[in-house]
């Protein structure tokens, strides 16, 4: 009788593929417009200097000889941050433990998969506080006349060079990056105009850095990414629901990558407590027999930095809902 596969192999888990989910294979921009600030303590203050500069209508500097010395004046105020915890846990058996086979790693897949669920969080909160229009003064939020999905009336490119003129008028310099949502780059991406601004550049369809060298770069636009993430909005148990974090937005910032006194900047995101990869707690839980429990903690506030007297956004411009 001839042998059959069962007789000569056992079916066993493959070690180098598993399929799954994970949020960060979208790109996160959560630290795109608001870049981590490590900070010491859960709260603190730090300073904001006033747009006095910008200010020649009222002191002269011209000066005579013999008078008075002209004067001008600063202001400084102080914002606080206050960073949030955030925790989430999962149990390990013991039984999980000893039985699990490779490539599955019990402790590993437990805390990547909070820490990939907290980030999450993070992402959806800087996108609601940055696409939230109450948050930016009325000069610098606008939704286009015509939405960007009707090609040939709408104009994204005229739309977007307002928003970064609007953002200078504010802050005295252009914006530097930009943030669309992912239904919203694929209609910008496949537009006419914008088409035929970049055919010369590469062939097929337009990416993100030939969109921002080829044109907006003289807006003060370095770097664009599309917001891809997306989460699930339904209680767990019901249909699933899917959607977009960032919705069918752009943002436009001014963000300043790197620390500095007296510089304008969108916002920043402080986090105390070390860095976002690391506070991860793995315990033996009494609750549960035999189960150890790994708690990934994160502490976070994402804030703007520069803000009118009415606490809106100076330093961004945000586009609501360019597609429909």
């Amino acid at each position: 009788m001839a042998l059959q596969r069962s007789d000569v192999h056992i079916d066993t888990a493959l070690t180098t593929l598993a399929g799954g989910y994970r949020p960060s294979q979208l790109e996160l921009v959560w630290d795109f417009l608001m870049p981590m600030k490590l900070v010491k303590k859960d709260s603190d203050k730090f300073f904001v200097f006033g747009r006095e500069v910008f200010r020649t209508g009222q002191e002269s500097s011209i000066w005579n000889d013999g008078t008075d010395y002209n004067t001008a004046s600063y202001t400084v105020t102080q914002e606080t941050y206050s960073c949030i915890q955030h925790a989430l846990a999962d149990y390990v058996t013991d039984e999980q433990l000893r039985n699990s086979d490779v490539p599955l790693d019990p402790f590993n897949d437990a805390t990547e998969f909070l820490t990939d669920r907290l980030l999450l969080d993070l992402e959806k909160e800087v996108a609601t506080k940055c696409t939230t229009a109450g948050n930016y003064p009325a000069a610098l939020t606008a939704t286009p006349d015509v939405l960007w999905d009707t090609f040939a009336t709408s104009d994204p490119i005229n739309d977007i060079i307002v928003g970064c003129n609007a953002i200078r008028a504010q802050i005295g310099v252009w914006p530097t990056r930009m943030v669309v949502g992912a239904s919203a780059w694929i209609k910008l991406a496949q537009h006419p105009d914008i088409v035929e601004l970049v055919k010369y550049n590469k062939t097929g369809l337009p990416d993100t850095s030939v969109v921002a060298s080829t044109y907006f770069n003289q807006f003060g636009l370095r770097e664009i990414k599309v917001a891809g993430a997306i989460n699930i909005t339904s209680v767990e148990g019901e249909t699933e629901v899917v959607a977009d974090v960032w919705g069918k937005h752009v943002v436009l910032a001014y963000v300043d990558p790197a620390d500095g006194l007296k510089r304008p900047s969108f916002g920043r995101t402080f986090v105390s407590g070390g860095e976002l990869g690391v506070g991860v707690e793995v315990e033996r839980e009494p609750r549960v027999k035999r189960a150890q429990v790994v708690n990934v903690v994160k502490r976070w506030n994402p804030q703007f930095i520069m803000q009118d007297s009415s606490n809106g956004t100076i330093a961004g411009y945000f586009l609501n809902g360019v597609v429909s």
